[in-house]
């Protein structure tokens, strides 16, 4: 007879554990996310939250795509610069992560 324990890990196992439940998570939020978006477009703030929920998703390439349009939509907006060079790190492109960081600095107010 299976213990239970035992019964109860592979279970865990079989669904794919507290990593695969995170990932469904954010899946969930970067659709919320998408529906405001959708009802608010030129909101760059939302466009900012998703590119971060992206981030955490490693989805690098959509990361940057909304923080793009986050600086289209607000230019001055210097946060931009600081989620870019985190997603570029994230994604191990160190000289442009490098390189973000800078124009952050740079353009940081104080």
């Amino acid at each position: 007879m299976i213990r239970r324990p035992l019964l109860i890990l592979c279970v865990v196992a079989a669904l794919g554990g507290p990593s695969t439940w995170a990932h469904t998570e954010l899946e969930v939020r970067i659709a919320e996310a998408t529906a405001a978006i959708d009802a608010h477009p030129e909101d760059a703030t939302l466009y900012l939250q998703r590119g971060d929920l992206y981030r955490q998703h490693a989805c690098w390439d959509d990361a940057l795509a909304d923080f793009e349009r986050a600086r289209r939509l607000a230019p001055d907006l210097a946060v931009v610069d600081l989620d870019r060079a985190l997603t570029l790190s994230d994604a191990g492109r160190d000289a442009d992560a490098l390189a973000a960081f800078d124009a952050f600095l740079a353009r940081a107010p104080g």
